[in-house]
């Protein structure tokens, strides 16, 4: 049976149809894939994605080796090899291409700790030009006699206390505090930051620093006639046995020579550990004192007196005002026979083994330390603290008595708010200079500490003064990665150097 026109027509509309779908699709499909087509602009923007993240990549890296106080040569001998083996084992991923977009050789990385301790310095330093601070000073030789000048600062920022490493700079002669302050001028001058925006300096006490005449602190008095001087208070225990008689500096004197005896050969040393394990006592080795370290006095002294007995055997076989009064007391007490504060020197007495006319020298110690003590924190004892900045609400006759407690245990916290400063501009300036100022040089001494770790024995050529290495590693402000790596203009080194080659290729010259 035939068939008919109707159905004839019909499917010949259907095979048209079906065609006519079909020819659709494959024009959207070839247009689809014609837009979609790699062009040079995409790929060079995938490129230039590709090479920025790997730029990214490296100076968050060498970010991570500074402050971790690592050698540069760290990243290509070690990290590059973790990163491939992780990209390898864990993610299946071939690491070839992803690793040659990471450049972390030992000069690239240490170009890159520079450039970011540079980014660091000048963020501090804009800071600096408009806002008060205070200073702490502090120098020491390093092992090849290079004389080592640290500068910490410290200011008000965001309602809080910061301390930032401000620079590290060698004195090439001598430790004069004209030399220090030459430094100390040359730097801010260098950076444009006033010397009157410092309102307190904290030192050391040594007479390069505190001297009345020549010292740094007068030359900087010539200039900021107000700033505050602070002796450092860590070094209290180490002013009491500076200055000894002569016969308490003989009693110290024999008692490091024999530390000395026994610490200066390895077989005495294990002989005299084997004999305080035997005498059943509470150590077994001794302490050695050291010059420079403040308290290493009294901790050898100490130890020294509790293994008296063995080493006889084997040799056979925190307010300044309150300190000087706390002088006065027990200067008193010796002349009284009451040795409560001396425990050490109660239990000699109680033994018979301490004469009056030793009491006589221990009290004349303390009167020479006293006056010592006087003179030195001459700038903190003549200081008139206003009984408000401790106590905001002393004079309120009904004061709150929860808000009483609550300042009473955060007084820091209320003075640094921000709304104090605007409210009360005259009161905050009396209250600022106290908060801000340095108590002690602790800051510039732990610095001192890291540059020791810093200088290995497989990097003790490291240049601290000239390399970034020491403020990364110190410092609380992060470096603007992105504004490094891509350049002050916007531009990043990926770019510009396509740029440069297409320039050269469209004018025909070689690559």
């Amino acid at each position: 049976m035939g068939l008919s026109l109707h159905q004839v027509a019909s499917f010949t509309y259907v095979l048209d149809l079906r065609e006519s779908i079909l020819k659709r699709i494959n024009e959207n499909s070839l247009w689809e894939k014609f837009r979609k087509r790699p062009t040079l602009r995409s790929m060079v923007s995938s490129a230039l994605q590709e090479e920025n993240d790997g730029l990214l990549a490296s100076y968050n890296i060498s970010l991570i080796i500074a402050k971790s106080g690592k050698p540069h040569s760290i990243g290509k001998e070690l990290l590059l090899p973790v990163i491939s083996e992780v990209l390898r084992t864990l993610l299946h991923i071939s690491p070839t291409e992803i690793i040659r977009r990471i450049p972390l050789s030992n000069d690239t990385v240490q170009r890159r700790i520079g450039e970011m301790s540079n980014d660091t310095e000048e963020t501090l330093c804009n800071f600096l030009r408009t806002t008060s601070f205070a200073l702490q000073l502090d120098e020491s030789t390093l092992r090849r006699n290079e004389i080592l000048l640290l500068a910490y600062d410290r200011f008000l920022k965001d309602d809080r206390l910061t301390e930032e490493l401000l620079f590290a700079k060698e004195l090439v002669t001598d430790t004069k505090g004209e030399s220090i302050y030459r430094a100390v001028e040359e730097f801010f001058k260098e950076k444009n930051i006033h010397l009157a925006n410092i309102m307190s300096v904290a030192t050391d006490g040594a007479p390069s620093m505190v001297g009345s005449q020549r010292a740094f602190i007068a030359h900087l008095k010539e200039v900021v006639p107000c700033v505050l001087a602070v002796h450092c208070v860590i070094h209290w225990q180490h002013l009491v046995a500076k200055h000894l008689s002569d016969r308490l500096s003989c009693s110290l004197q024999f008692v490091i020579s024999a530390v000395n005896k026994i610490k200066s050969k390895s077989l005495n040393e294990r002989l005299f550990s084997q004999l305080c394990e035997a005498n059943d006592e509470d150590f077994n080795r001794l302490l050695l004192h050291t010059e420079v370290r403040w308290l290493s006095k009294g901790t050898c002294l100490s130890r020294f007196y509790s293994l008296f007995a063995t080493v006889l055997e084997f040799l056979g076989d925190d307010n300044v005002s309150a300190f000087v009064l706390e002088l006065v007391i027990y200067k008193r007490n010796l002349g009284l026979g009451e040795f409560c504060q001396l425990p050490l020197l109660a239990a000699l007495k109680k033994n018979a083994e301490v004469a009056d006319d030793d009491i006589l020298v221990y009290c004349h110690h303390l009167e020479m330390l006293r006056a010592d003590f006087v003179k030195r924190f001459s700038d903190i004892l003549s200081m008139k603290i206003a009984g408000w900045a401790v106590d905001p609400f002393c004079n309120v006759e009904e004061p709150e008595t929860e808000l009483q407690e609550d300042l009473r245990a955060h007084i820091t916290s209320f003075w640094l708010q921000r709304q104090v400063a605007q409210l009360y501009p005259r009161l905050w300036a009396v209250v600022e200079k106290l908060f801000v100022a340095f108590p002690s040089s602790y800051l510039a001494e732990r610095v001192f500490s890291a540059v020791t770790d810093l200088l290995s024995k497989k990097r003790n050529r490291l240049q601290m003064v000239k390399r970034g290495d020491l403020r990364i590693m110190l410092t609380n402000i992060s470096p603007d990665v992105k504004k490094v790596s891509f350049g002050s203009s916007g531009t990043s080194f990926a770019l510009k150097n396509w740029l440069l080659c297409y320039a050269k290729d469209n004018e025909g010259l070689q690559t």
